[in-house]
């Protein structure tokens, strides 16, 4: 659910509250309105190249059903395939390969529908950082995952241990491989968290920072004693500057 996540945290952002299910698809779709038009599909990884031939314009509902949609199926089918693979049926393993086809075809799927999001909000949280977000929260996921389908492609062979009876299986070897490489590439990914994720995202902007000139109002949440406070309970109080 990481992927899911994530477009949850897009919407967050973009929106006070989003439950997740669709209800606040009208308001996101209201808030990306004030933005200008985008070729929100015409994006990586499969449809880069239509980028000249596609019309800009405003992200609608039926975009945002058709990105869950995307999400939902690799959602559901990575964990199918990973659990065929481990009850290792013999018609199952005649058919490996395939079911690797398909799991990386259904990933591919959804990071298509996340690149859209991205570029449909580009504009909109361009002061959130939301691509370095993006591969800060990903980048582990989709790398290990990737990773881990070329270490099984190219790692076949058991490695016997002093001679003996015992021996690291393929699967193993490929496994600690994947896991090695996984593990160093974390290393630039925790630098991109601390340029992705600031002390400024504690503050909600509200108003169209995009605009030259324009004045943009902060909203956010302190236990001061101002006299616009709003209490919203807990000890809580939200103040308005402008």
């Amino acid at each position: 659910y990481v992927f899911w996540n994530f477009l949850h945290l897009i919407r967050c952002l973009l929106i006070d509250e989003d439950d997740g299910d669709g209800e606040g698809d009208d308001d996101v779709v209201e808030e990306l309105g004030q933005a200008e038009p985008v070729k929100m599909w015409a994006v990586p990884p499969l449809a880069c190249c239509f980028r000249p031939c596609c019309p800009p314009k405003h992200p609608r509902v039926r975009d945002l059903k058709v990105v869950r949609f995307l999400l939902h199926q690799f959602i559901f089918l990575c964990p199918a395939i990973n659990l065929l693979d481990f009850l290792q049926l013999p018609v199952f393993e005649q058919r490996a390969a395939l079911l690797n086809g398909f799991e990386t075809f259904s990933l591919v799927l959804a990071m298509y529908a996340l690149f859209a999001m991205l570029e449909a909000t580009h504009e909109r949280l361009s002061r959130r950082r939301s691509h370095a977000k993006f591969w800060t929260i990903k980048g582990v996921f989709i790398a290990s995952t990737l990773i881990l389908r070329i270490t099984r492609s190219k790692i076949t062979y058991d490695v016997k241990i002093g001679g003996g009876p015992l021996c690291y299986s393929a699967g193993a070897m490929a496994a600690a491989w994947a896991g090695t490489l996984t593990s160093l590439l974390c290393i630039p990914l925790a630098l991109l968290s601390r340029y992705a994720y600031t002390v400024s995202d504690l503050y909600r902007y509200s108003g169209d920072s995009t605009k030259a000139g324009s004045p943009t109002q902060e909203e956010f949440y302190s236990c001061s004693d101002s006299a616009e406070e709003e209490d919203l309970g807990c000890g809580h109080y939200k103040r308005f500057g402008s």
